[in-house]
C-alpha cells in the first residue's frame, strides 16, 4: 500500500495537469448563440452585453495561463442569429456555457464555393414576359455573399439606372485598393468580412483586404445575376455577343466573405447578418458545406432570419454529384439550385488534308489557329522524350478523362495535356475513349482540340494513310441551339464523359471523342503526309439536346430532411460567360497565363446566380409575394422537357431521363414563373412545425429561430406545404415484409394568384407500380388569393428498382393557360447507399 499511494497521487497529479493544459490550450473560433431576452437591463445593447460576458470570463480565469488575447470578440450578430463569434479556449468555453443567456455554441467551420446566351436560352426578351413586366428587375437589390467584386467591370456600369432606392441602408466600405467612390447606381454596396478567417488561419496573407475580388468568382456570379449590358463580350471570340445579367436593372450589393479559396462560417454569418440590416431583397449564396443538421448549419440558420424578413434566398446545390444524398443547402426555406447545360457549343475545327473537317471541343483562342501542319500520332503521349523531338507539328494523343463507369478516377488526359504543352509542339488533338461532355477541359493555353475516339479514328486513318499528313486548326467556333437542351451536365472530373475542365487550353488543342477520333486515325494511317488545320474559335447556337444535367451537380434526397424534395430546380451552370477580374488568369498553366475581362465557368454557383436574378424579376413584378410564393412560382412552371420536347436527360446512366433528385422540378422558366396561376405558400410557423417533426429539441429550434416563443411543437408536421412530393418508402423497413404495399398521403394548400375566378383539374403522370389519387381532383376558385386544399395519395411497393421512380401532378386551368406542375418521387434510397 505504501508504494501504491504515491503512484496514485502522482497519476492524479498528471491527469490534473493534463486536464488543465487541455483547457487552456488550442483556442478555437466559436459561433455562440445567446438568448437576447436574458440580457440584463443595465446594458444599452447586445454588443456591450457580449463584451461584458467575455470580460467576466477573463476575470474568472485570473491566474490561469491562457493563449487567447484579452479581447477575443470577433463579430456580434443581431439579425441572422442572436450571438457572437469569439476565439475561446476550452476553459473559456466551459465558463461561457455557465453564463446567463447562453444557448449553444458551434466551432467555426470552413465552407466552399460551389452570359451572352443564357437570357435567350431561358426565354428572356424585351418584347414580352418577365423583362418588360418587371422593368428588368428595376430597383430590386440583390446581395451576394462571395469573393468580392471588380467594380470597374463594364457589367457594373450604371448607365440607364435611376438613383439608388431610398430604402437602401447599406454602404460602400473602403479597403485595400477599393475606395468607397467606386460604388455607383449599379453597385450600391460593398463590404468585406475577414476577421473570422484571420482568427481561423492566423497565418493567412491577404493581398486585398477589401471588397475587391482577386479570384473572379464573385465578379462572375454578380454579372450573371444583375450585370448591365456589355457589347462585344466574349472569351477570346467564343460566346461573343452582348452580355447582360438576368435582372439588368437590379442593384448589386457585394458582401465579401470568401478569401482565396478559404472561408469560414463566422464571416458568412456576419455577411448575411449585415445584408438583412441593409435591406437587400434577394440573397445569392454560391457556397456551402457538407450537409448537417439545420441547427448546426450556418447558412440554414442565417437564411431563416432572412426569410422571416421577406428576403428571398437562393443557394447552390453543390458540385458533389452524381451520388445521391450529396445536395448542399437543403433547408426547406431556401431555393436549392442545381445545374443544367446550355444549347450552345463552343469548338475548334480540325480540317484534315483529305478535305474532311471534324469539330472538336476547345476554348483555344482565335490567334491559336494553325494551317496545314504535319500530324503525328503519339499514342498515349506518355513518352516525354519522344514528344520533345516532335517540333512544330500537331500531335494526336489517345486516352481517357474523368471517371470510369464506376466513378473511379481515370484521368489520363490531364497528364497528356501537361506533357504536350511542355514539349512545345504546335498543337494537339486529344482523343477520348469515353463520352461527349468536354466542358472542364476546354480552356487550352495552346492550339488544341478535344475529340471523342470515333472522331479520332478519322484523323488516325488519315495520318496512317498519308506520307505527309497535315491539318488546319480553326478557332473560335460556336453553335447555338444544340439539342437536346437542357440536360444535367457532367462537370469537373467527377464522372465518365466529363471533359469540361480541360477545354481552356493554353495552346492550340481540341478534345474529341473516340468516334470522332476514328476518322483522324484512319486518315493518319492511310496517308504518307498527313496534315491538318486547327481553326478557332467556333460556336453553334441551338444545339440539341439541351439542357442536360451534369455529373458534378449534387443530387438529392436531402440527407437531413429527406421529406422535402431537393434540389428544387436547375438553371444554366455550364459554359457560362461572365465578367472576370483582369488580375486573375482565365488559364493558368505555369509560365503560360491568359487574361481576359470575361471568363467561361461552370458549376452550381453559376446556376444559383441565374436563379437569384430571376427571383429579382419576380420580386419586382410581385412585391407582395412571400419568398415561398416566389420559389413555388419558379418550381411549378419549370420545364421538364428539353429543346427536343423530350424529358431532360442527365449525362450519367447512358444519358437516361433525369430524376427530380437531380433536376428538381426542371429547368427554370422566367416568363412562365411570372404568372404561375397557383402557388404553394409557407411561412416560418410551417417550417418550425417541420423542425418539430424532425424531433429537434426546443434548444435546437431556438438556434434557428432565435426565439423560444417560436419553438411551439404542439402540432409537428413533416408534410410541409411544398410544391413537390417525395415518398420515403423504407421508413418502416424493420417491421414490414419486403412485399408490403406502402401508402403515403400528402396534404397541400394552393393559393390562387391569377386574376379572379378559375377552375383547375388534376392530371397525373403515372408512376410504374404505383397508384396515384388526388382528392378533390377539381379546384374551383371564386376570387384571387383564395386558398383551397387537396390530398395526394400514393400506394406502391416498399422497394423500387434503381432507388427511385417519379411522375408529376399538374393542376391544369380549365379554359385557361396555367399549368401548375409538381414532381412526385418515390424512393427507397438509404442514406448509407
Amino acid at each position: 500500500m505504501a508504494t501504491v499511494k504515491p503512484f496514485c497521487l502522482w497519476w492524479i497529479l498528471l491527469m490534473a495537469i493534463s486536464y488543465i493544459t487541455s483547457l487552456v490550450a488550442k483556442p478555437d473560433v466559436y459561433i455562440v448563440h445567446m438568448d437576447l431576452s436574458a440580457m440584463p437591463t443595465p446594458f444599452r445593447d447586445h454588443h456591450s452585453w457580449y463584451e461584458a460576458t467575455l470580460s467576466s470570463i477573463k476575470d474568472g480565469m485570473a491566474g490561469v495561463a491562457t493563449t487567447t488575447k484579452a479581447s477575443n470578440l470577433i463579430y456580434t450578430y443581431s439579425s441572422a442569429i442572436h450571438g457572437f463569434a469569439a476565439r475561446l479556449s476550452p476553459l473559456e468555453l466551459e465558463l461561457l456555457e455557465q453564463s446567463p443567456g447562453f444557448v449553444s455554441s458551434t466551432r467555426d467551420v470552413p465552407l466552399k464555393a460551389h452570359t451572352t446566351r443564357t437570357p435567350d436560352f431561358l426565354g428572356l426578351n424585351p418584347s414580352f414576359g418577365a423583362w418588360p413586366v418587371s422593368n428588368y428587375g428595376e430597383d430590386v437589390i440583390i446581395g451576394l455573399v462571395d469573393s468580392g467584386i471588380w467594380p470597374e467591370s463594364a457589367s457594373f456600369g450604371d448607365d440607364g439606372l435611376a438613383e439608388v432606392p431610398k430604402r437602401w441602408k447599406g454602404e460602400c466600405v473602403s479597403g485595400t485598393n477599393f475606395s468607397s467612390t467606386l460604388c455607383n447606381r449599379k453597385l450600391i454596396g460593398a463590404r468585406f468580412y475577414s476577421k473570422g478567417i484571420m482568427a481561423y488561419r492566423p497565418d493567412i496573407d491577404f493581398s486585398m483586404n477589401s471588397a475587391r475580388d482577386t479570384e473572379g468568382h464573385g465578379t462572375h456570379t454578380s454579372s450573371i445575376a444583375a450585370g448591365n449590358y456589355v457589347k462585344g463580350a466574349s472569351y477570346f471570340g467564343y460566346a461573343n455577343g452582348t452580355a447582360r445579367g438576368m435582372a439588368p436593372k437590379a442593384r448589386v450589393a457585394m458582401y465579401k466573405a470568401l478569401w482565396g479559396g478559404s472561408y469560414v462560417a463566422s464571416d458568412v454569418i456576419a455577411a448575411i447578418d449585415q445584408a438583412i440590416v441593409d435591406a437587400v431583397d434577394v440573397l445569392s449564396l454560391s457556397l456551402g458545406n457538407t450537409a448537417s443538421d439545420f441547427y448546426n448549419e450556418p447558412i440554414a440558420i442565417a437564411s431563416f432570419a432572412a426569410m422571416e424578413k421577406g428576403i428571398f434566398v437562393a443557394a447552390s446545390a453543390g458540385n458533389d454529384g452524381p451520388y445521391v444524398f450529396t445536395v448542399h443547402n437543403d433547408a426547406p426555406w431556401l431555393l436549392t439550385v442545381a445545374s443544367g447545360s446550355l444549347d450552345r457549343e463552343l469548338f475548334g475545327v480540325v480540317a484534315l488534308g483529305n478535305g474532311v473537317s471534324i469539330a472538336g471541343a476547345s476554348l483555344s483562342h482565335g490567334s491559336s489557329s494553325l494551317t496545314r501542319l504535319p500530324l503525328v500520332y503519339m499514342g498515349d503521349c506518355s513518352d516525354t522524350q519522344e514528344l520533345n523531338k516532335v517540333g512544330h507539328k500537331i500531335i494526336v494523343c489517345k486516352g481517357t478523362a474523368g471517371y470510369d463507369d464506376k466513378f473511379t478516377p481515370d484521368d489520363d488526359i490531364a497528364q497528356q495535356i501537361y506533357n504536350v504543352r511542355g514539349a512545345g509542339v504546335a498543337g494537339g488533338i486529344f482523343l477520348l475513349y469515353e463520352g461527349n461532355n468536354l466542358d472542364p477541359y476546354l480552356q487550352f493555353s495552346f492550339p488544341a482540340v478535344l475529340m471523342n475516339y470515333q472522331q479520332g479514328e478519322a484523323i488516325l486513318k488519315y495520318i496512317n494513310g498519308s506520307h505527309d499528313p497535315r491539318a488546319t486548326l480553326k478557332f473560335p467556333n460556336m453553335r447555338i441551339g444544340t439539342k437536346p437542351a437542357p440536360r444535367v451536365p457532367i462537370y469537373s472530373s467527377r464522372g465518365p464523359n466529363n471533359l469540361d475542365p480541360y477545354l481552356q487550353f493554353s495552346f492550340p488543342a481540341v478534345l474529341m471523342n473516340y468516334q470522332q477520333g476514328e476518322a483522324i486515325l484512319k486518315y493518319i494511317n492511310g496517308s504518307h503526309d498527313p496534315r491538318a488545320t486547327l481553326k478557332f474559335p467556333n460556336m453553334r447556337i441551338g444545339t440539341k439536346p439541351a439542357p442536360r444535367v451534369p455529373i458534378y451537380s449534387s443530387r438529392g434526397p436531402s440527407a437531413i430532411c429527406p421529406h422535402v424534395l431537393k434540389p428544387d430546380l436547375i438553371a444554366p451552370g455550364s459554359f457560362v460567360l461572365g465578367s472576370w477580374v483582369p488580375t486573375s488568369p482565365v488559364v493558368d498553366e505555369g509560365s503560360r497565363r491568359l487574361y481576359n475581362n470575361f471568363n467561361i465557368v461552370y458549376g452550381t454557383s453559376m446556376a444559383c446566380a441565374h436563379a437569384a436574378g430571376v427571383a429579382a424579376l419576380l420580386r419586382a413584378a410581385h412585391p407582395e409575394w412571400s419568398p415561398a410564393a416566389i420559389r413555388s412560382a419558379m418550381m411549378t412552371t419549370a420545364d421538364s422537357l428539353d429543346n427536343t420536347l423530350k424529358p431532360i436527360t442527365e449525362l450519367v446512366d447512358n444519358e437516361g431521363p433525369a430524376s427530380p433528385l437531380a433536376m428538381g422540378a426542371g429547368q427554370l422558366n422566367p416568363n412562365k414563373a411570372l404568372d404561375p396561376g397557383l402557388v404553394y405558400d409557407a411561412n416560418a410557423e410551417d417550417y418550425v412545425r417541420l423542425l418539430c417533426a424532425l424531433n429537434y429539441t426546443k434548444k435546437e429550434i431556438k438556434k434557428i429561430t432565435r426565439s423560444s416563443s417560436k419553438a411551439d411543437c404542439s402540432n409537428p408536421l413533416l408534410d410541409l406545404n411544398y410544391p413537390s412530393f417525395i415518398a420515403i418508402l423504407h421508413e418502416d423497413s424493420s417491421i414490414l415484409p419486403l412485399n408490403t404495399k406502402v401508402v403515403k398521403e400528402f396534404s397541400r394548400t394552393v393559393t390562387n394568384v391569377g386574376e379572379g375566378m378559375a377552375t383547375y383539374v388534376a392530371k397525373l403522370a403515372p408512376i410504374d407500380g404505383f397508384k396515384l389519387k388526388v382528392k378533390p381532383d377539381r379546384l374551383v376558385f371564386k376570387e384571387k388569393y383564395q386558398k383551397l386544399s387537396f390530398k395526394l395519395t400514393l400506394k406502391g411497393p416498399r422497394v423500387v428498382e434503381n432507388g427511385d421512380v417519379h411522375g408529376y401532378l399538374s393542376w391544369e386551368e380549365v379554359g385557361g393557360k396555367h399549368v401548375v406542375r409538381s414532381p412526385i418521387v418515390a424512393t427507397s434510397f438509404l442514406n448509407d447507399d
